[in-house]
Formats: C-alpha cells, sequence, structure tokens
C-alpha cells in the first residue's frame, strides 16, 4: 500500500465521518497535511521493521560464530504484538512494544543473567502451579510484568492452537494489543 492510497483513505475516510477537518468543505492544504502525516507513519513503522530485523540477524550472526548453528536455523512463528507499561522500581519502568514471536521446539535456551534468573521448561499444568506460586509469593518466585500479561492474555489459548497445529491461525499481527 503506497503512501498516497493510505492518505486518500484517511481524506475519505475524515470526509465521511464529518470530522471538523471538513466541516467547510473539501480543504486540499488540509489534505496534503494529512497525506504528509501518513507518509511519516509509514516510514516509522518501516524504520522499525528494519531495526528489528537488523537485530535478529545479528543474533543470529552471534550463535552461527559460536557454532550454535540448530539454534540459528530455528523458525519463529511470529503471533503478534504488544504494548504495555510496567513500573519498576521507582526510577525506571518499561514502556514497551514486543513482537510476540513463538516456537514449538526443544532448544538450549541462553539467557541473559542479568534480566533472567532462570528458566525452565513446563507443560500446562506445571505453568499454572507456578503462576499460582507467583500469586501467593511463595518461594520468592518473580515473574516479568508482560510474561504474566502474555500468559493472561495469549498464552494458553496459542496453547491449545500448537496442540490442534494450527498455530498459525492464532496469528494476528496486523492489531497491537494495548495492554497497558
Amino acid at each position: 500500500m503506497t503512501a498516497v492510497s493510505v492518505a486518500t483513505r484517511h481524506c475519505k475516510k475524515a470526509m465521511k465521518l464529518g470530522i471538523s477537518l471538513f466541516r467547510r468543505g473539501f480543504n486540499s492544504s488540509k489534505c496534503k497535511t494529512m497525506t504528509k502525516m501518513a507518509v511519516a507513519r509509514i516510514k516509522l513503522l518501516r524504520n522499525k521493521r528494519e531495526a528489528v530485523v537488523k537485530q535478529m540477524r545479528h543474533d543470529i550472526a552471534v550463535l552461527l560464530r559460536s557454532g550454535q548453528d540448530a539454534t540459528a536455523r530455528i523458525r519463529f512463528t511470529p503471533l503478534g504484538r504488544m504494548l504495555y507499561k510496567a513500573p519498576s522500581d521507582g526510577k525506571w519502568g518499561e514502556h514497551e512494544l514486543d513482537y510476540l514471536l513463538f516456537i514449538v521446539r526443544d532448544v538450549n535456551v541462553n539467557p541473559n543473567p542479568d534480566e533472567v534468573a532462570d528458566v525452565k521448561y513446563v507443560n500446562r499444568d506445571e505453568l499454572k502451579e507456578l503462576l499460582r506460586k507467583a500469586d501467593a509469593g511463595e518461594g520468592a518466585l518473580k515473574l516479568s510484568p508482560w510474561f504474566r500479561l502474555v500468559v493472561d492474555n495469549f498464552l494458553l489459548k496459542w496453547w491449545d492452537n500448537v496442540e490442534k497445529g494450527t498455530l498459525q491461525e492464532a496469528a494476528d499481527m496486523k492489531t497491537i494489543h494495548k495492554l497497558i
């Protein structure tokens, strides 16, 4: 879709809705402004996508250089995007747009120890027990805010899709789920 077609669509939509922008009739300068805004938005989205691709290529290159060929060739299934906000220690917090990528495979995970304390493969019942323990404050178990949001809003539904072999049907990359 080109920037001009997006802007044209926005102009027509604005005219149909009777937005104050066009109350006194069609104004080409306002339509030109809307076109510029649409082009800027498209460029922003393209730049974000290019940054994600660049980071993924870098991560794959690091895996290949370190001899982890099997891990580097793993295919992720992009399932969605979520915007979330979480306070942290009063000084720092998170406000991010995250891409939700899914993989169904037994892989070696080497998390950053500054960000991840432990990794564990669990089945559905074990996950529910972990969530219960985290909610009850048992065993100093802490879950990241975004993980809890993914579990509560998506993961169990996706799990059903995995078991049915229909994971691709769960994908919704057009919607940004606002979990703020």
